[in-house]
């Protein structure tokens, strides 16, 4: 699906339930004469500040974070990462039809792979002709490397199917798994693939949940005699596409939850793949395609945190009846959202949107931080598809600019002043 700029005036209008937007709302403005991003320093992101060496007294400005790599390789919007951290690499993919390799310390390109390329082999840097969302999905699970893409439908080229593909990267040697609802018709899905997950039961056994454009989720699991990852069965009840799927515990539980294009998410008990709970407007949710999901857990208490193209973002409580507890509006479209703490483990959240900008949030106050943006000089100048935190309080970020940029978090989110 594309992403629409839309960029609304005002914004940040949140209410304040329980622990959440205890201060105004966060909403997301500066005080007068002063622009989004200012809060923080922007020369410390950029490299260095040498202002107290300089001048012999601190800067002004908070030390929250700085830029450690940018990566540019792909062809096309950059549409998801994933970390390899036993190798300190990351995995990105994109409409080029490519995953590429990147590797921490130089942020060079390792390798790339063509989905366009045979099954059974590896090509690089190799184009389709024909127009494709290109890979879109990528989940890394123990061994498996999982990508979700758009391909050509073997019995129609001028129709497109979704396809779910998986390489063994402690045996790269070995040809990649291909995911077949059946042998008659080689392809995962009718339609792209949007979202990959995977849930680990209790003796070690995964499953892959695949969620499509066509509005559904299959869930796959490897035969290991056969040694083929088989469709165990279909999760139905979205009516658009499936943007996103995230895998928790509620108690002891297994859950996965989905969101839409169809604006509602919905909570699947994985024991008995039934859906226990849909989160609609009625519920006081989203009115527009729900992009991105977080989990968030605040002491004994644990929450969903959604965020769409309705510019919302929302908190759930993930214990029944699975209320909402707090509704924020954002100054443009929410395109990703991701959860992580700052360098004393005090956790923020960070707001993804379709004009390029990454918002900062402190929780559990949602109170207005920074804006990392292409108007203060840094950040990614299109959507913002993915967010994802790494080790050593590590972010990536990737967009439909082609970047892929890696952040660090170095400071206190105290340090700035709430706005």
């Amino acid at each position: 699906m594309s992403y629409h700029r839309n960029n609304r005036a005002g914004g940040g209008r949140g209410r304040n339930r329980e622990n959440f937007g205890n201060r105004d709302g966060g909403r997301g403005s500066t005080s007068s004469g002063c622009k989004k991003g200012s809060e923080i320093c922007r020369r410390f992101i950029l490299g260095g500040c040498d202002f107290e060496q300089i001048n012999g007294r601190p800067c002004r400005y908070p030390h929250l974070l700085k830029k450690i790599g940018e990566t540019r390789g792909h062809s096309g919007p950059v549409k998801d990462i994933v970390l390899w951290n036993a190798r300190q690499q990351v995995f990105t993919c994109g409409a080029d039809s490519c995953l590429k390799l990147w590797d921490c310390a130089s942020w060079n390109e390792i390798s790339t792979l063509s989905v366009l390329a045979p099954s059974n082999g590896i090509a690089i840097g190799k184009k389709s002709s024909q127009k494709s969302e290109g890979v879109v999905s990528m989940v890394l699970e123990g061994p498996f490397l999982f990508a979700g893409f758009e391909s050509t439908y073997q019995y129609n080229s001028s129709l497109s199917v979704g396809m779910i593909r998986a390489w063994n990267l402690e045996m790269p040697q070995m040809p990649p798994f291909e995911f077949y609802t059946n042998e008659s018709s080689k392809h995962a899905h009718t339609m792209n693939v949007l979202s990959l997950a995977v849930a680990t039961d209790s003796s070690g056994g995964a499953t892959l949940f695949s969620g499509s454009a066509d509005g559904s989720i299959k869930y796959w699991k490897l035969d290991p005699v056969a040694n083929v990852f088989r469709c165990s069965g279909t999760l139905e009840g979205h009516t658009r596409g499936v943007t996103r799927l995230k895998t928790t515990l509620i108690s002891t539980m297994p859950v996965l939850a989905s969101a839409s294009v169809d604006s509602t998410i919905r909570l699947w008990d994985l024991a008995t793949y039934q859906c226990i709970k849909v989160l609609s407007l009625e519920e006081g949710g989203h009115t527009d395609a729900v992009m991105d999901l977080e989990m968030w857990a605040n002491q004994s208490e644990s929450f969903l945190i959604s965020g769409g193209l309705d510019s919302e973002v929302i908190v759930w409580n993930l214990s029944p009846p699975f209320q909402q507890v707090f509704k924020e509006t954002q100054s443009c479209q929410v395109t990703a959202i991701c959860g992580a703490q700052d360098a004393i483990s005090q956790p923020i959240l960070l707001i993804g949107s379709t004009d390029g900008s990454i918002t900062i949030k402190e929780l559990p106050t949602f109170a207005y931080k920074t804006t990392l943006s292409t108007s203060a000089n840094y950040g990614h100048q299109d959507a913002v598809r993915r967010i994802i935190s790494g080790p050593h309080n590590t972010l990536f970020s990737v967009g439909n600019d082609r970047k892929m940029i890696a952040w660090q978090i170095t400071g206190d989110i105290r340090s700035i002043e709430s706005k």
